[in-house]
């Protein structure tokens, strides 16, 4: 199993405080792989079993894992 966030591929026009922005000319886009401006919405996550996964869509890197990180622990410390 893995636990994942709700990834768009897509930019929200109101993203909220639990959202990871990534877009295109942003320095955590570099590395991706995406094609889009995307958005990590870490305040919907979900388990997956790796049966399941079809394709890797792309990954973060380390600037924004660093992000991803600290917005997790700030939502699990309220």
């Amino acid at each position: 199993m893995s636990l994942l966030p709700l990834f768009q591929v897509r930019s929200l026009d109101k993203p909220i405080e639990s959202d990871v922005v990534i877009k295109k000319n942003s320095p955590v886009w570099h590395g991706t792989g995406l094609t889009a401006d995307s958005v990590l919405r870490l305040h919907k996550l979900v388990t997956v079993p790796k049966s399941l996964f079809v394709r890797k869509l792309g990954r973060i890197n380390p600037q924004a894992e660093k992000t991803v990180y600290q917005k997790l622990v700030e939502m699990f410390q309220r």
